[in-house]
């Protein structure tokens, strides 16, 4: 179950959609993120007209007897069914990341930056911002920097990246994306939004 603390947002999380003008108000709920963007997907038929790319609106969070109001911004409706708003106010997701995380396993490969031996491992999840590894006996430090490959032929999906290690246990690796080609990030971003749909 999402919380709330002070402007918080997270994956499954039920809000509604404001569009002032004397609209009801939309039922929805919240698939993931981008940046700024939050992907949301109603069910209501049909559509209010007041529902168009550029409108202001407000996105209310409800939990804990707690009410705020995001302003936001529509970015995009997609095929009726799912709205991408960009929020103006300041926010914070539950997890303080700026994109969505999917626990999704794909086969990877890292090696630290220049020349160092390559590991091969397993994702944990991953998010077009970073992802987390199984560190697989692979060592390194917070602050390290390391190039990651994950590549799964099936899924004709092949991602090089080079990143910062941001979190380092026994068990696992979090990196945070310092290079990354801006396709495959949009790729991972659309990969972990998919889980939640």
């Amino acid at each position: 179950m999402a919380t709330l603390t002070a402007n918080v947002l997270s994956e499954g999380q039920h809000v509604e959609l404001d569009l002032g003008a004397k609209t009801d108000l939309l039922r929805c709920r919240v698939i993931g993120f981008g940046g700024a963007n939050v992907v949301l997907s109603t069910h209501t038929d049909p559509l209010p007209d007041e529902l168009m790319v550029g409108r202001g609106a407000y996105v209310i969070v409800e939990e804990g007897g707690l009410v705020q109001a995001l302003r936001a911004q529509i970015r995009e409706v997609v095929a009726g069914r799912e709205i991408v708003v960009a929020i103006v106010d300041e926010f914070q997701l539950g997890q303080r990341r700026r994109y969505s995380r999917a626990p999704i396993a794909l086969p990877a490969t890292v090696r630290m930056v220049p020349d160092g031996p390559t590991t091969e491992t397993s994702t944990r999840d991953i998010s077009g911002g970073g992802l987390r590894l199984a560190r697989a006996g692979f060592e390194c430090e917070r602050g390290d920097v390391v190039e990651v490959v994950i590549a799964a032929a099936q899924a004709n999906l092949r991602v090089e990246a080079e990143a910062e290690a941001v979190r380092v246990t026994g068990d696992d690796i979090s990196l945070r994306f310092t290079r990354i080609d801006p396709a495959s990030a949009v790729l991972l971003q659309q990969i972990a939004l998919a889980f939640y749909r």
